[in-house]
């Protein structure tokens, strides 16, 4: 496992970040924007939170005076219960990560922006995030012939020496997972939960398991349509496999088409509509021709890492 950050300046100022996220309707974009204007100043939030704050609103703009406006309500409460989270991550071994952490993964800032999760936390092998990666995703009740095809994509991407990104969902996440470990590949999955809330987690010499939420926060649906942008973020390649409703694994393939990456998608064989979404937007078919073929998996793959940009350092408070 990684090492944590758990220097004071790092604990004190994920606890004020933690303290914004818990609160509810703040998300992602306003504490990244409160960041973002904080280091303006030349101030991180611990160092607000000692000051006077409203002093800021005059540098503010749009967005940014509803989420200093945001962080002027936060209580001593507050910042109490987001330390509570934080110890409990020392305690249990899990690893919190702000953006600016050498662990946090550069394509968050690239391609989501000030969506990008501010906060993020870790269980496992934290050098899988440097790695090249696909996703495979899809329905949760998956047909036999689709997670037969989830587990052999795991298998053909483990042995291209490619790490696969996953949602740990049921269904086709289980089976692509599955696939890729028992073919010795590696794994990051990506919780719609707090990392504390995971049970029996599997494989962790060969597994990351990470998650932007409070480490005991309770699968939730807004959560796991969240966790889909950093799904796809991951990856070079997304795979859909029977996508049947609109905002799971589809959104999932939509944001990957959006940021540039190329989809291979697997119709449903009832409901065909959410891949037939996706096929307009620009996704291949996974199986052209019916049947997997590991030699056109590996050809997407590599087309994919040419059309990808060269990677670089993302910087979210530029």
């Amino acid at each position: 496992m990684g090492p944590r950050e758990s220097d004071n300046s790092v604990m004190r100022e994920a606890a004020w970040v933690l303290a914004m996220l818990l609160r509810d309707n703040t998300g992602r974009a306003a504490v990244n924007h409160m960041r973002r204007l904080a280091r303006r100043a030349g101030y991180s939030l611990d160092e607000l939170s000692r000051m006077d704050a409203w002093k800021l609103l005059p540098l503010a703009h749009g967005p940014e005076e509803e989420a200093v406006r945001a962080f002027l309500q936060l209580t001593r409460r507050d910042r109490e219960r987001a330390e509570k989270h934080l110890e409990f991550c020392q305690t249990m071994g899990v690893g919190f990560h702000l953006a600016e952490s050498e662990h946090y993964p550069a394509v968050f800032a690239q391609k989501l922006g000030v969506q990008a999760p501010p906060l993020l936390f870790t269980c496992g092998e934290l050098d899988l995030l440097t790695t090249p990666a696909a996703a495979v995703v899809g329905a949760r009740r998956v047909t036999t012939e689709g997670g037969v095809l989830a587990r052999r994509l795991g298998q053909t991407f483990a042995a291209l020496g490619v790490t696969l990104v996953s949602g740990n969902a049921d269904g086709v996440d289980s089976a692509a997972q599955e696939g890729a470990w028992q073919a010795g590949g590696s794994v990051i999955a990506v919780l719609p939960h707090g990392v504390g809330e995971l049970r029996e987690p599997r494989c962790l010499d060969q597994s990351l398991y990470i998650s932007e939420f409070a480490p005991t926060a309770p699968w939730e649906t807004h959560a796991a349509v969240t966790r889909n942008s950093a799904i796809a973020a991951l990856a070079r390649l997304v795979c859909v496999i029977e996508p049947a409703s609109m905002h799971g694994s589809a959104e999932t393939g939509r944001s990957a088409l959006t940021h540039g990456a190329p989809a291979l998608v697997e119709p449903h064989p009832r409901q065909p509509a959410r891949a037939n979404e996706l096929r307009a937007l620009g996704a291949g078919l996974l199986r052209p021709d019916g049947r997997l073929d590991p030699a056109y998996i590996e050809a997407a793959w590599i087309e994919a890492g040419a059309a990808a940009p060269p990677p670089a350092q993302g910087e979210l408070f530029a």
